[in-house]
């Protein structure tokens, strides 16, 4: 595996958004500059509403970047029970665990 080992801690606070390796951190102290960090988004000032605001979609993005190192584990796992089943007969079972595998390599860059 090529990429950083997870987990990857997803962290948000009013006025950031953060994806780190490693021991949990607030993303308010030195995370924006963390060799640790893989992603990190400041937010807005509401100038009206005087606080930080972040992007609901950059929330959303996060979470699922964040879930990426469980989802390629916990697929890959899968696919390859169903590979050694009965059910990997089943045509569209079969697609299904295909697309699954095709993704993998893809994410590992195979």
């Amino acid at each position: 595996m090529k990429n950083t080992p997870g987990p990857w801690n997803l962290d948000i606070r009013v006025g950031c958004i953060a994806i780190y390796s490693g021991p949990k951190e607030n993303c308010l102290s030195h995370m924006h500059n963390s060799p640790r960090t893989m992603f990190y988004k400041s937010g807005e000032w509401d100038k009206e509403k005087k606080c930080w605001n972040t992007d609901p979609q950059d929330e959303a993005n996060a979470r699922l970047i964040a879930a990426a190192p469980d989802y390629h584990e916990h697929a890959y796992n899968l696919a390859m029970l169903v590979l050694q089943s009965d059910f990997y007969k089943n045509p569209g079972i079969k697609d299904a665990v295909d697309n699954v595998l095709a993704v993998y390599s893809k994410a590992d860059g195979i």
